[in-house]
């Protein structure tokens, strides 16, 4: 794992806080003493003597130039204070940076909505282990063994950085690197942590506002194993010719999961070769140790993701009652131990014996991971690559299925992880797989196909493949074929009928749009596509439709993605045995269990969920069977999971003019909720949130994640209530980002509901799972609300005592418990008022043996769209930073009344400070936190098409090659008239040549500053003392040719005198040629000195040669030692 952060510069004060971390003490002095003893380090006893908790290791190769620049050198000691300097961009011993390396000091906005800009100094690229190396490190019996653990990380972690400067220390020649680039080198020091602790919030009012606030602290506890290690990059590198430029981050952008996959592979690398198995994790795409279990893993891994927990925890074994304790006590609490001395803090450390205590409580021991696992057989290296193509393969289909248009860098990070299963041998092997990538073809929905890319103006390289191509092509042509066919359209006579029947007026602007969309998809062809924002009342559309074609004897089906939006079209008239979720339908018409025929129209929900392969499916089935299609939904919603913009194809193959819009509402009730709503789908949340706030309907809760959840339970149970006296039912609803979210929001109102005496006690607690494979414990009680996770059947009994097996619900269906049987199953009442039976076995997940169930009072965002109530709660418990445009536009028009947001003040604040370079410690106010929301909330990824990428790909190839022609042309014309073809040359050599001339002054500047206190030396010493320094000086230049007699002895002191009246003209600020100024000395005196410094000279050379100085160097006439050769860096 890779994570990456920036740093900014400032005074070394500001960076302090870094530094201290950085250098803090996660292990025992004896184990520091032992990594170095080990790996034959040095400066571990310095580093105790001065309280540092880590020996910051300076790269070991770093170029001379940098670490010039920088102050450092390889080996050499750096303390707290030197590491300071360097993160607040500065020299290690405190001094400014020279003045000719302005382009160092780089300026960026970290959120993009404030004016901010922070001179970055450094980056921080924090590679960490897995759980379970991590976990081999911590329990190995011998210290051997450890230290060969640590040692494979520390080469993984300097062959990574080796492998992220190749492919990012790259500098530009000309305005957008247009002439060309060229490598550079960076420098870096890395800091080696052995645990990782957890951050909790809390909140206390502000002591002079009394408003509450909210404030992140580490909690002080030995904290869970974890080796990982700090590499701070300074922002500056060198590059071949010499020049000392600023990183371009913007090669980062991207990559960092490909450069900690990196990591990852080359750590597997090291540990196999010390005889330790290693595998890739399915779960988490990175390398695991098979001798480690992942329950043990994950158990190891607790404090640190329930930080609350972990407080609780800490508090409780000191005899303290955490949530008894004042807001300023645990404060205080999480501050412990904080004016001890670093070297002396118990709670930073590696507690190896609670550890094993934690271990002993769950049963598992550990001896060793060496030898643990079957031996690798022997491979060659075609063998290796070859099977890490296979398991790349299926890795970047993934990516495929979901994404039409893929980047470059997810085909490398597909076959870096095929090559932490196979094994790596160097980091060349990378561009080998994606080669046979390029070669052979990828896999897409079981076979091969070939890759299509293009590298776009930004340096990112794109691709798709040529069977998304033509499955977009297919779908295109077969929508459009099918859009032409009116042989069975509505007459306007039979669909004004329905309409009348229906008892709907379809008035005003809004009933308007729905009946142009009406006519439009009933009158039309054999597809259609209407597009309908949410609340827009596409069911009450539908109704007249589905009327008409049931009336013309045509059979209507309807479908969706999900099986509950494919049931709520019942209300628009489709039978319940007509309707289906997408991929069942599509399945049971391939199979022919339905019989469809040119009679039977498709009616499809939320189109905008549905991906290219599931369509093309449909209107190949459509081709087949001669069925009409009726598609509506809206684009601005959630997005489907698989590959694939369907409504901007299906625009594309209809035309943009027949598909009919109604983008107005009907749900919301009031015009300002309907503008609100409205500001959401358009990408303008920043607004929707201003109004929303005036409203007092969006709060970001003082505190964390717990926080969060009680208010939103609060709030529920608010609003609850007063529903209930506005009229019978009155819902409420909430959604939330993740299953998990949901879980931990319906758990609290569970409470408030057991409180209320609305809950009965609990009759069983299950082991239940949900979709994602996540697990937990389930308590039931009569009277909780469950959710559904897939279609399920229910054994119904009549009053006569009849049973019928029957559905009771779908995936996310949430249903009431009525009865709880622990040992044969639940009784639920169905949405109708139905209660049914079902045994736990109709629930069982078959790859866990789990229930697949959960508490329903909260939905994820995805299972309630198409949900409508008269409030909502857009719950965000863990922050906005997971919920993009189309989701939070979901959230927020799912009410008729009233819609309310409620985040976490305490995760706002952490997302904002990781978005701002370390370092800066400005306070950041509500506004910068809504601001941070409304750019979370505005991301709208629309998915990109092939057809658009390879007409982009067309596009390009077209206009190269009319700037070919046009300047082939131009040199064609200049070589008729007897020109050189091209300016071409001069062009690039003027503009290189002002490039070094701006270089040599910026060097000569740095060389003035280096110079200036020698000048002020100079300034105080009189001019004839000034004369006779000149005299000598001149004097040792001549001297080694008058003593070799390649000189007369007059003729050199003629010289001297001639440079010497020079020098005093410049200093009067004349003109060599002019006359000395009055007041100088005669020449006859001049001569006379200069003479007896020529002598003296010529003696001493003369000295010299007789002793064996064959070897004296002899300076050039009026030349020193260049600057690059006194610092003794190569020239």
């Amino acid at each position: 794992m890779l994570t990456y952060r920036t740093g900014a510069a400032g005074a070394p004060s500001a960076a302090s806080a870094m530094a201290a971390h950085l250098l803090e003490r996660t292990v025992p002095d004896e184990e520091m003493r032992l990594a170095e003893y080990y790996a034959g380090g040095s400066g571990v006893e310095e580093a105790l003597v001065r309280g540092m908790g880590c020996v910051p290791t300076v790269r070991a190769d770093i170029h001379a130039d940098l670490a010039d620049t920088l102050g450092i050198a390889p080996g050499a000691f750096l303390d707290e204070t030197a590491v300071a300097n360097l993160l607040g961009g500065r020299r290690a011993d405190g001094e400014e940076l020279p003045g000719h390396q302005r382009d160092v000091r780089r300026y960026e906005s970290e959120d993009g909505s404030k004016p901010d800009r922070f001179r970055i100094s450094y980056v921080d690229l924090c590679f960490s282990a897995p759980k379970t190396a991590s976990l081999a490190w911590a329990f190995a019996e011998t210290a051997a063994e450890r230290n060969t653990i640590l040692q494979a990380h520390r080469d993984a972690r300097d062959d990574a950085l080796r492998y992220v400067e190749k492919e990012i220390a790259k500098a530009g020649f000309g305005h957008g690197g247009r002439e060309g680039e060229e490598r550079g080198s960076l420098a870096w020091m890395t800091f080696d942590h052995f645990t990782s602790r957890p951050t909790v919030a809390v909140t206390r009012p502000d002591p002079v506002t009394g408003v509450m606030d909210t404030e992140l602290h580490s909690v002080r506890v030995a904290g869970d194993p974890q080796i990982h290690s700090h590499c701070i990059v300074p922002n500056a590198m060198v590059t071949e010719s010499g020049r000392l430029v600023a990183v371009n981050r913007d090669h980062l952008r991207n990559r960092i999961h490909e450069f900690g996959a990196v990591y990852q592979a080359l750590l597997a690398r090291n540990l196999r070769r010390a005889g330790i198995d290693v595998d890739l994790c399915e779960r988490t795409k990175m390398a695991r140790l098979p001798a480690i279990a992942e329950a043990v893993a994950d158990e190891f891994s607790k404090r640190t993701r329930d930080a609350e927990g972990s407080a609780r925890t800490e508090a409780m074994a000191r005899g303290l009652d955490w949530d008894a304790m004042p807001t300023n006590a645990r404060i205080d609490f999480l501050k412990g131990g904080a004016k001890e001395s670093r070297r002396f803090k118990a709670d930073d450390l590696a507690n190896v014996e609670a550890w094993r205590t934690q271990a002993e409580a769950m049963g598992w021991t550990h001896r060793t991971a060496i030898g643990a696992g079957p031996r690798p057989a022997p491979q060659s290296r075609e063998e290796r690559l070859e099977a890490g193509y296979q398991t790349a393969l299926p890795l970047l289909s993934e990516e495929l299925a979901k994404r039409a248009v893929v980047l470059g860098t997810d085909a490398r990070l597909a076959a870096v992880r095929g090559l932490i299963a196979a094994g790596i041998e160097t980091t060349d092997d990378i561009g080998a797989l994606t080669r046979a990538m390029a070669k052979r073809g990828v896999e897409q929905d079981g076979a091969l196909t070939r890759l299509i890319w293009k590298e776009g103006s930004d340096g990112r390289t794109k691709l798709t493949t040529e069977l998304h191509v033509s499955q977009e092509r297919e779908l295109v042509a077969l929508a459009k074929s099918a859009a032409a066919d009116r042989s069975t359209a509505l007459p306007s006579s039979v669909l004004a009928a329905a309409v009348a029947r229906s008892g709907l007026a379809f008035t005003g602007e809004h009933g308007q749009a729905q009946r142009k969309a009406m006519e439009a998809l009933g009158t039309g062809g054999r597809f259609g596509v209407a597009i309908g924002v949410a609340g827009a009342g596409k069911t009450s559309m539908l109704r007249p439709l589905v009327d008409a074609w049931t009336e013309r004897g045509r059979e209507v089906w309807g479908v969706a993605d999900a099986w509950r939006q494919a049931t709520a079209l019942q209300e628009a008239g489709v039978t319940d045995a007509r309707t289906r979720a997408l991929q069942p339908f599509l399945d049971g018409v391939e199979a022919g269990r339905f019989a469809l025929s040119a009679q039977s129209v498709v009616v499809v929900d939320e189109v905008g969920r549905v991906g290219t392969r599931q369509m093309l499916h449909l209107l190949r089935l459509q081709q087949r069977h001669g069925f009409s299609v009726v598609a509506v939904g809206d684009d601005k919603q959630c997005q489907s999971i698989e590959a694939g913009p369907v409504i901007e194809l299906l625009r594309k193959a209809l035309g943009k003019e027949a598909v009919p819009e109604i983008l107005t509402t009907v749900r919301q009730r009031t015009e300002r909720e309907r503008e609100i709503a409205g500001l959401f789908r358009e990408g303008k949340a920043r607004d929707a949130l201003a109004m929303k706030r005036e409203d007092g309907t969006a709060e970001m809760v003082p505190g964390g994640y717990r926080e969060a959840v009680q208010r939103v339970a609060e709030l529920w149970q608010e609003r609850t209530e007063a529903g209930k006296a506005t009229a019978a039912g009155y819902t409420v609803s909430i959604s939330a980002p993740t299953n998990a979210d949901a879980r931990a929001i319906s758990l609290a109102i569970r409470e408030r509901r057991r409180a209320a005496g609305e809950l009965g006690a609990d009759r069983a607690s299950i082991q239940a799972t949900d979709q994602n494979g996540a697990t937990y414990s389930l308590p039931l009680a009569e009277g909780d609300c469950v959710r559904l996770f897939a279609r399920t059947r229910a054994t119904f009994t009549d009053e006569q005592g009849r049973r019928k097996s029957a559905n009771i619900g779908d995936n996310g269906s949430v249903l009431e418990v009525v009865r709880v049987q622990p040992r044969d199953g639940i009784h639920l009442r169905a949405e109708s008022g139905k209660v049914g039976f079902v045994p736990w076995a109709a629930l069982r997940d078959e790859g866990s043996e789990r229930i697949k169930l959960a508490h329903g009072d909260c939905r994820t965002i995805d299972s309630s769209q198409g949900l409508t109530s008269d409030e909502h709660i857009n719950a965000l418990p863990a922050g906005s930073r997971a919920v993009q445009g189309f989701k939070g536009y979901v959230a927020e028009s799912r009410h008729r009344v009233s819609s309310w947001l409620v985040t976490s003040h305490g995760a706002e604040l952490r997302e904002a400070q990781d978005h701002r370079p370390l370092g800066v410690n400005d306070p950041l106010s509500a506004s910068d936190l809504w601001d941070a929301v409304a750019k979370n909330l505005e991301r709208q990824p629309v998915k990109e098409s092939a057809l658009a990428f390879v007409a982009s790909v067309a596009a390009e190839t077209r206009k190269a090659a009319h700037a070919l022609q046009e300047g082939l042309r131009v040199q064609e014309a200049r070589a008729a008239a007897g020109q050189a073809p091209t300016t071409l040359r001069r062009t690039f050599d003027l503009r290189r040549a002002k490039e070094a001339v701006a270089r040599l002054a910026e060097r000569l500047d740095g060389a003035f500053a280096a110079l200036a206190p020698v000048l002020d030396r100079l300034r105080s010493v009189s001019p004839e003392q000034q004369m006779e320094n000149r005299l000598v000086y001149t004097a040792r230049v001549y001297s080694p040719l008058v003593a070799r007699g390649q000189m007369a002895f007059s003729e050199a002191a003629t010289l001297m005198l001639k440079r010497e009246r020079a020098a005093q003209n410049r200093s009067a600020e004349l003109d060599p040629v002019h006359r000395l100024p009055r007041g100088g000395l005669p020449s006859e005196t001049i001569m006379e000195r200069a003479e007896s410094a020529l002598a003296a000279a010529v003696d001493r050379f003369a000295t010299k040669l007789q002793q064996g100085g064959q070897g004296v160097r002899v300076a050039d006439a009026g030349g020193a030692p260049k600057p690059r050769q006194r610092q003794g860096l190569s020239a």
